[in-house]
């Protein structure tokens, strides 16, 4: 599967890479026709920018007491229960 997420939302399959490739490509060109067309700016490069390996997440009080409770019935931290959860989203 190939996805360029700065432009675009989905992805495109295919049977090996270079299909896959393909495909993003010529899906890429035609959003770029499509934001130009528009007369909107191309987003931001991304490919030198890092993540921290930080972030907020906003909840609401009662889903943090069920998060840490679960994390804590696991033998595990709060932060520890989250990766596993978004790892395997």
């Amino acid at each position: 599967m190939g996805r360029c997420s700065g432009l675009f939302h989905g992805g495109c399959h295919g049977n090996d890479e270079a299909e896959v490739y393909q495909k993003l490509c010529k899906i890429a060109e035609e959003w770029v026709e499509i934001l130009e067309g528009d007369g909107k700016p191309l987003p931001a490069a991304t490919a030198d920018k890092s993540s921290s390996g930080k972030f907020v997440v906003r909840v609401s009080p009662e889903l943090h007491q069920r998060a840490a409770l679960k994390a804590m019935s696991r033998g595990e931290s709060l932060n520890q229960f989250v990766i596993a959860a978004i790892a395997s989203a």
